[in-house]
C-alpha cells in the first residue's frame, strides 16, 4: 500500500503465471475424464463372459460379499483370511463396497478398475510434476492412458490393474516423503495393501524404497 492506496500491480498476475497452474489441473482433469469415461463406456457395452482368471477372482469376490451379508464382519474376516487359500486376498474384498451400493452383480466389480486407474493417474501426475514439471506429469498420464496393456487390464478383473495402481502410489509417496510421519505411515499402508494384492509386490518397489 502506498499513500493509503493499494498497490494494484501486486494483485495483477503477470504473463498469465497465475493461470498456468489452473490450466495444468484442467488438462489433467480432461485427460482423466476422457480415459476413465472411455473405460466406463467399454465396460458398459461389453457383455462378453469373463475369462478363466477373472472369473476366478470374481467368484471369490461374490463369496466374500456373501460372507458379509450372511454372517456379518466376523464371517467376512474369516473369508478374507482363508477364502483365497494360498493367494493374497485383497482382490476378492475390493468389490464389496460396490456390491453393497449397486447390488450383487459381478459386472459391478469392474468399477474397481476405474478407481485404480484414477489412483494411477494421480500418482503419475504428482511424481512427474515434482521431478520434471506439470507438462511431464501430463505426458506421463497420456502415455499410460494410451498403453494397450493398461487400458486392456481395466477391461478384466485381474490382480495386475490394482497392483499397478498400488505400485504407482507407493513410488509417488516415496517421492513426496521428506521425513514426515504422515507420509511414512501412508507409505506403509500402501505397501501393506500391495502385499495383500500380490506376493511379488516388493520386486516392483525395492529399488526406489532402498534408495529412500
Amino acid at each position: 500500500m502506498t499513500g493509503g492506496s493499494i498497490d494494484i500491480d501486486r494483485r495483477i498476475p503477470h504473463d498469465g503465471q497465475a493461470l498456468k497452474p489452473n490450466l495444468h489441473w484442467a488438462a489433467f482433469a480432461a485427460l482423466c475424464f476422457f480415459f476413465l469415461g472411455a473405460t466406463a463406456l467399454w465396460l458398459r457395452l461389453d457383455r462378453s463372459p469373463p475369462g478363466w482368471d477373472d472369473a476366478f477372482y470374481l467368484s471369490h469376490s461374490l463369496r466374500q460379499y456373501d460372507a458379509l451379508t450372511a454372517g456379518g464382519l466376523p464371517a467376512f474376516g474369516r473369508q478374507f483370511l482363508t477364502g483365497m487359500h494360498d493367494k493374497p486376498p485383497l482382490i476378492a474384498a475390493l468389490p464389496t463396497p460396490a456390491y453393497l451400493m449397486f447390488g450383487r452383480n459381478p459386472r459391478v466389480a469392474l468399477g474397481v478398475n476405474i478407481v485404480c486407474l484414477m489412483a494411477m493417474f494421480a500418482a503419475l501426475y504428482g511424481t512427474g510434476r515434482k521431478y520434471a514439471g506439470p507438462r511431464a506429469g501430463l505426458l506421463a498420464v497420456f502415455i499410460v492412458g494410451t498403453m494397450p496393456m493398461i487400458y486392456g487390464l481395466s477391461h478384466w478383473y485381474l490382480v495386475e490393474c490394482g497392483l499397478t495402481a498400488i505400485v504407482c502410489l507407493a513410488i509417488g509417496l516415496a517421492a513426496e516423503w521428506n521425513g514426515d510421519l504422515r507420509t511414512a505411515v501412508m507409505l506403509g499402508v500402501v505397501c501393506s495393501l500391495g502385499m495383500l494384492m500380490k506376493l511379488s509386490f516388493p520386486l516392483y518397489v525395492v529399488l526406489p524404497l532402498t534408495f529412500l
